[in-house]
């Protein structure tokens, strides 16, 4: 799941690496989002290594650009913008929790195979669990950005969209 400022968070770290993007927002949704110029509708990618030359939705749009961000981040970390880490909610941290049933374990897979992005080299030398201790970190910091956002959502806040 991608919200607004994730989605401005991705762009702004896309573009301090170089990396032109056309992005069109909604017509009439101006002043109703965060951003002044309203929700992102469509992000196209120009000349971006892995991506195609066509507008894409918002939710595709994050998605490609959580994988080449993580290849540019790697290839080129004096660039990659350092991520804020979550606000602290003054609660004990929770210990790990095993995964269960296989309905979990499936959706688990599925959260993490999301940022998983082997590369070339950890194929071929058989090195697949360095990539994918990286998906499932970025998988984690994702979610607890989320869950620090529906925290912190005061009720006026709620309401206001509704």
């Amino acid at each position: 799941m991608t919200d607004e400022k994730e989605l401005h968070s991705l762009i702004e770290r896309m573009r301090a690496h170089g990396c032109d993007l056309i992005v069109k927002f909604e017509e009439g949704s101006a002043g109703k989002a965060t951003h002044p110029a309203g929700y992102i509708d469509t992000v196209q990618f120009v000349g971006v290594k892995g991506c195609g030359p066509h507008p894409c939705s918002s939710i595709t749009a994050a998605e490609r650009m959580r994988e080449v961000l993580a290849r540019l981040d790697r290839e080129n970390p004096a660039k990659a913008i350092p991520r804020a880490p979550a606000p602290l909610t003054g609660q004990a941290p929770r210990r790990a929790q095993t995964v269960d049933t296989r309905y979990e374990v499936e959706n688990a897979r599925e959260k993490i195979n999301g940022y998983y992005e082997p590369t070339p080299y950890e194929r071929t030398t058989g090195k697949q669990a360095e990539a994918f201790d990286r998906a499932k970190a970025e998988c984690v910091m994702h979610l607890q950005r989320q869950l620090a956002l529906v925290e912190g959502m005061t009720f006026d806040q709620f309401k206001s969209r509704r």
